[in-house]
C-alpha cells in the first residue's frame, strides 16, 4: 500500500529537475558540507524519544521507558550544544528571533493538532458513526486532495496580503469543525472541507512568514527548523492523543460511554 508514494516522488523530483533553476551563476557562498555527527545525534535522540513515549503506557514509566528519555534528553543536549557552539550548517541563532521561534512554534502546534485529527478521524468515523474502514479512508483522502488545492491559493494570496490575516482565518476556522455523533453525513463532509481549508490556509503562510525574518543565505536553516517542527510535532501529536484515549477508557476497543462530540479548538493567532 505504501508503494503509492513511489511514483509521487518520481514526478515530484522530475518536476523539481524541470521547474527549479540552477544555482549555477550565483555568488559562491561558502559551504561546511554535510553534518554527519549532527544528523546521527538528531536522528538517535528524537527516535530514542519518541520510542520511550511509545512503550511508557504499555511498560510503565518506572522501568526501561524513563531511561530511554533520560538518554533522549542527553542526546538532544547534545546535539544542540554542537549546532550552538561548533560550525554547522545549521544555524539555531535564527531562534532568537522572537517572531521566528513564535512562527517555528505555531507550526510545531499545527502539526500536532492535524496529526491527532488524523488519530481521531478514522475512530470517530469507526467507532461513532459506524462507517466502514474504506468510507472512513475514503473521507480523508477527500479532505487531503482539498488541501492540494487550497495550498497554491493561499502561498498566491500570501504573496500579495501577507501571511498573518491568512494564519488568523485558518485558527478561525477551527473553530467551526465540530464533530457530533448526530451529524449526517452532509455535515461531516462540510466540517471535513473546514478542516481541509484551515490546513492549506496555514502552513504556505506560514513558512512564508518564517523565511521572512532571515537572511537569504540562512533561508536553508530556517527551513530546515520549520520542516523539523513539523515532522516533530506529527508523531507527538498522534501520540498524546492515544495516551489520553487509553488513559481516560482504558482501551481503544472498549472506549465506555458512547462518545457525544468531538471538538477542536485552535488559537486564532499566528
Amino acid at each position: 500500500m505504501f508503494f503509492i508514494n513511489i511514483p509521487f516522488g518520481i514526478v515530484a523530483v522530475l518536476l523539481a529537475l524541470a521547474v527549479i533553476p540552477s544555482d549555477s551563476g550565483q555568488r559562491k557562498m561558502a559551504t561546511l558540507g554535510f553534518d554527519t555527527l549532527g544528523s546521527v545525534l538528531i536522528f538517535s535522540g528524537v527516535g530514542t524519544g519518541i520510542a520511550a513515549l511509545s512503550m511508557g503506557k504499555e511498560r510503565g514509566w518506572t522501568s526501561g521507558p524513563i531511561l530511554l528519555l533520560l538518554l533522549s534528553l542527553l542526546i538532544n543536549s547534545a546535539f544542540l550544544f554542537r549546532e550552538w557552539y561548533q560550525p554547522s550548517p545549521l544555524d539555531l541563532h535564527l531562534l532568537k528571533q522572537p517572531q521566528f521561534t513564535m512562527g517555528i512554534g505555531t507550526a510545531f502546534i499545527n502539526r500536532m493538532v492535524v496529526s491527532g485529527t488524523v488519530f481521531l478521524l478514522p475512530l470517530y468515523s469507526e467507532l461513532v458513526k459506524g462507517y466502514t474502514a474504506n468510507f472512513a479512508g475514503l473521507l480523508l483522502v477527500v479532505s487531503s486532495l482539498l488541501i492540494i488545492v487550497f495550498g497554491p491559493v493561499a502561498g498566491t494570496l500570501s504573496d500579495r496580503i501577507g501571511s498573518r490575516w491568512l494564519c488568523t482565518l485558518a485558527g478561525i476556522l477551527l473553530l467551526f469543525v465540530i464533530f457530533d455523533s448526530s451529524m449526517p453525513l452532509i455535515l461531516i463532509l462540510i466540517a471535513l472541507g473546514l478542516r481541509a481549508l484551515s490546513m492549506g490556509f496555514f502552513s504556505p503562510p506560514n513558512l512564508r512568514l518564517v523565511l521572512s525574518f532571515s537572511q537569504k543565505d540562512h533561508q536553508g536553516s530556517a527551513s530546515a527548523l520549520w520542516y523539523f517542527s513539523r515532522y516533530l510535532g506529527a508523531p507527538l501529536g498522534s501520540w498524546s492523543l492515544r495516551f489520553s484515549s487509553i488513559t481516560g477508557s482504558g482501551s481503544l476497543r472498549n472506549p465506555g460511554p458512547p462518545v457525544r462530540s468531538i471538538s477542536i479548538r485552535w488559537p486564532a493567532r499566528c
